[in-house]
This record gives structure tokens, sequence and C-alpha cells, in this order.
């Protein structure tokens, strides 16, 4: 049972890494375009 638990462990940090890294990538992709849009506003 507690090799079970450790894999559980295991596998939730991996998710919880991916979850991090793919809400820092939306976040600069999210930045990028408003910056995008800022500068075809401001032109």
């Amino acid at each position: 049972m507690r090799s079970e638990n450790s894999r559980l462990q295991g596998l939730e940090e991996r998710i919880l890494e991916f979850i991090g890294e793919g809400f820092v990538g939306l976040h600069v992709t999210v930045e990028t375009k408003l910056e995008a849009l800022g500068s075809r506003m401001s032109h």
C-alpha cells in the first residue's frame, strides 16, 4: 500500500509541474498578444 501511495504522490507532483509550466506559457502568450495589440493601437 505504501508504494502505491508514493507512486500517486509522484504523479501528483508531475501534474502540478505540468500545470505550472502550462500556466506560465499561457501568461507569456497573453502578455505578448496584449503588447502586440497595444502597439497596433498606438500607431
